[in-house]
């Protein structure tokens, strides 16, 4: 695999409501995108620049200099200042970018891509980085913006617009750029003063650097990562502990003030891959990561501990503990508190003693739930194993057995019941819920639970406001519960509240950003909404976490297809997927479109595209290629009786999606999403404040 890495300025456009206009008159819309293309592409060539990739109707592009990017952009801008249906929007950023077999990617990027969305209708936005060198440069200036966290970014970047001085661009530019043979008419007294106005400036900065960094410095967030404890037992079957003991330390210090925990999912996806803790606190965004092992002999417990940072790679505290099994609370305890003294001199923290577990159960019920926790998660959910079902529900049922009043057990085997779904485990989980709930109604564990019971109850209609009740209740107790959230993200897409799905999603990123759960419901929200360069770039920093993750190539498959028409594009992806997932029902539904485009209509018919959402999903999208217009009206119809505007076709997704274009102007599909319109207005009006309060 070929990579290179390169430092260059980086441009990327995009056309401001190319989607809608697609939506409304597609032969205008190509001829806009041409038209666009054979502006850009000599400008770029005149000033140096390299056209590295089309999206769309966005363009990113890299040059040698700053300069030449803004000037280049200005020279764009003016072109097309008098064309009223062709508006841009540009942002620029130095710094580095990989080439990697044909395709880029980078922080470079990324943050001109954030700046483009961010800029204003004609506007062009750039990174300080250019601000700063194109401060000198003759006939354009800067004005600052504001400084943003920009998404996936870890340092705030500081927005500025770029603005030209004068009125006649042609003559600006043409004294702007240095040509060969011509000599510098400055002086070398004007050199002098120059030079040293530059010290003068550089000095300036550097003093205020120096006495503001302290300052800024307790600003930032103090952040650390806790990876899964290492089992190094004789026999290598204590996975379950190290998992466990890890995890309740996470959750203890996540409700420490100050301090900024990394989420399970990012911190255990390095378990047994030998990275570096500078690899792991870079890769994360964290200063400290705490590392252990444990070990358990019969009743006898081993355990080690050791707080490390990042920067330096070196300890700052540690920790060993022998100790008999029963005094595991104890601990975990221990090993939260000393990591707080550790960092008190940087943390808001009024007592020590208040860092606890918080658990009053016995330690046999409290490793049987441990172990329904790794079964459940780390085994069945990834494997779909039906003895790790089986496992998992034996523990589970073993803690509370042991413990009757220990009600995260029976949250947990309620939560195991709801991933395994249908009709019969749906009943044991409302029933499982229910002791659990007259237990401690205040559990923040059992009151997701109890939402579940009205989310997702077979046979009877979704109980929306009663869920959203009890996910609201338990967010309270537990803001920062990763499990939780998640749901409460997943909810919200189900309702087609995307935007309000994103906005809690992303805010799971920062702290979370390897979770590849909660990234797919950024990604598939924004696609719901006719996002769709924010859509990609989500699939693909998911394809960069999990190169094989099957849902984000689905979706990939389906934009280049379906959204841009770009046939080849969507081969190449779906090869990839019949190579990795040949068998998978997924794959072989897709497979309909291809089969359709090249004139295989009865195949493509033939396929079982099911019941349920994915068969709209699916179903739409190969009669829409079809142009089947009666089968699609009759589809869409029925819509709202079978999914009450819920899952992947609610409002959003019928206004945007492509699958339903050819159908959007005909009377029987406008009365549709008139109807749905009406519940989702309801459903903003109710639930699309919840996290504004």
């Amino acid at each position: 695999m070929s990579q290179d890495r390169v430092l260059a300025a980086i441009m990327f456009t995009d056309i401001v409501g190319y989607t809608a206009l697609m939506g409304k008159d597609e032969q205008k819309a190509m001829e806009l995108l041409k038209f666009n293309r054979d502006t850009q592409k000599p400008l770029i060539e005149e000033y140096k620049g390299t056209w590295l990739k089309e999206m769309g109707d966005g363009t990113l592009v890299s040059f040698p200099s700053a300069s030449e990017a803004v000037y280049c952009a200005l020279k764009i801008q003016e072109r097309l200042k008098d064309n009223a249906d062709l508006n841009l929007r540009i942002g620029i950023h130095v710094g580095e970018i990989i080439l990697e077999d044909g395709d880029v990617f980078g922080d470079g990027v990324n943050i001109a891509s954030r700046l483009e969305s961010l800029a204003p209708i004609g506007g062009i936005w750039v990174s300080e980085s250019v601000s700063s060198n194109i401060q000198n440069k003759q006939g354009v200036e800067t004005r600052f913006i504001r400084e943003e966290q920009l998404k996936n970014v870890k340092e705030p970047v500081r927005i500025y617009e770029v603005k030209l001085m004068g009125t006649e661009f042609s003559k600006t530019i043409a004294t702007s750029l240095p040509h060969k043979g011509k000599q510098d008419s400055l002086t070398k007294r004007k050199v002098v003063f120059i030079a040293l106005m530059v010290v003068a400036i550089f000095s300036l900065i550097y003093f205020f650097y120096l006495f503001n960094t302290k300052e800024e410095a307790v600003d930032q967030p103090i952040t650390i990562a806790v990876l899964a404890f290492d089992d190094q037992s004789p026999d290598g079957d204590q996975e379950w502990l190290g998992d466990g003991m890890a995890d309740e330390i996470l959750n203890v210090l996540a409700k420490v003030e100050g301090l900024q925990v990394t989420g399970k999912t990012s911190s255990f996806s390095f378990k047994g891959k030998g990275n570096t803790i500078t690899e792991i606190g870079e890769a994360l965004g964290v200063n400290s990561v705490l590392e252990g092992s444990v070990s358990k002999v019969g009743n006898k417990l081993r355990i080690t501990a050791q707080l490390n940072d990042v920067e330096t790679d070196k300890n700052i505290w540690s920790d060993r503990y022998d100790r008999d099994a029963s005094d595991i609370f104890n601990i975990m305890d221990e090993v939260a508190q000393n990591i707080a003294s550790s960092l008190m001199g940087e943390l808001s923290i009024d007592e020590l003693k208040e860092i606890k577990i918080g658990y009053e159960v016995s330690p046999e019920a409290y490793e049987y739930y441990l172990k329904g926790v790794y079964f459940h998660w780390n085994k069945f959910q990834n494997g779909k194993s039906i003895d790790d079902f089986y496992k998992s529900e034996r523990m589970f049922i073993n803690a509370f057995t042991i413990d009757s009043t220990f009600v995260d057990a029976y949250a947990g085997l309620a939560d195991l019941y709801d991933t395994y779904g249908g009709d019969q485990y749906d009943r044991k989980r409302d029933s499982v819920t229910d002791i659990g709930f007259r237990i401690n109604p205040n559990s923040a564990y059992i009151l997701m639970a109890k939402g579940l019971t009205f989310r997702k109850t077979s046979g009877q209609k979704y109980n929306t406001d009663s869920a959203f009740h009890y996910y609201m209740k338990a967010h309270a107790l537990d803001p920062n519960n990763a499990i939780i959230n998640t749901v409460l993200t997943f909810n919200y897409r189900m309702e087609g509240l995307y935007q309000n799905s994103i906005d809690l999603a992303n805010e799971m990123i920062v702290s979370n950003p390897l979770d590849i759960n909660v990234r797919k419901v950024v990604a598939e929200s924004s696609e719901r909404l006719g996002k769709l360069e924010e859509a990609k770039q989500n699939y693909i920093e998911i394809l960069e976490i999990d190169p094989n993750d099957l849902f984000a190539r689905i979706h990939m498959y389906i934009i280049a297809l379906l959204y841009e028409n770009d046939i080849s594009e969507a081969r190449e992806i779906f090869a990839k997927l019949e190579k990795s997932s040949p068998d998978n029902i997924l794959v072989t539904k897709a497979s309909a479109y291809l089969l359709a485009i090249d004139g295989r209509i009865d195949e493509a018919l033939a396929i079982d595209f099911g019941g349920g959402s994915l068969r709209y999903d699916f179903n739409l999208g190969l009669l829409s290629i079809l142009g089947m217009k009666n089968e699609a009206l009759s589809l869409t119809d029925s819509m709202s009786s079978i999914t009450d505007y819920k899952g992947y076709w609610t409002y959003g997704s019928l206004k945007n999606a492509k699958e339903v274009e050819f159908i959007r102007d005909e009377p029987g599909f406008k009365k549709v999403l008139a109807k749905a319109k009406l519940v989702h207005e309801e459903r903003v009006r109710k639930y699309g404040h919840l996290f504004n309060e």
